[in-house]
């Protein structure tokens, strides 16, 4: 890819500020606190974890290995969630791989996005 002066310095001048609005986030972040939740699976068993902590894919790697190296995406309360975006709070969590009619979906879905 060829370099364009233009695109230097959008990138001189908007790196910076994204890197110091990354960093705000970030510390805000780890100022919440992490108070213990309980995460209910599909079959009604109950994890627990932390707030702001605990991810959907902490919780399925004390599970199983090979269902961690397999889960694409989950839901949490109704919603897509990233496998490594914090919980937020006590929750129902479904994990899906590509095994799940559901999970082939949002692998397709996630592909045509990006």
């Amino acid at each position: 890819m060829v370099s364009h002066p233009k695109d230097d310095a959008y990138l001189t001048n908007v790196v910076p500020k994204r890197i110091r609005l990354f960093m705000e986030i970030q510390a805000r972040h780890a100022a919440l606190p992490s108070d213990p939740i309980k995460i209910t699976l599909l079959d009604g068993k109950v994890k627990e974890g932390k707030k702001w902590v605990t991810s959907p894919f902490d919780v399925v790697k004390e599970i199983s290995k090979s269902l961690a190296s397999n889960a694409l995406i989950s839901e949490v309360n109704g919603v897509l969630w990233d496998m490594t975006r914090p919980l937020e709070g006590d929750c129902d969590l479904k994990l899906f791989t590509f095994e799940n009619a559901e999970g082939r979906d949002m692998h397709f879905l996630a592909l045509l996005r990006a």
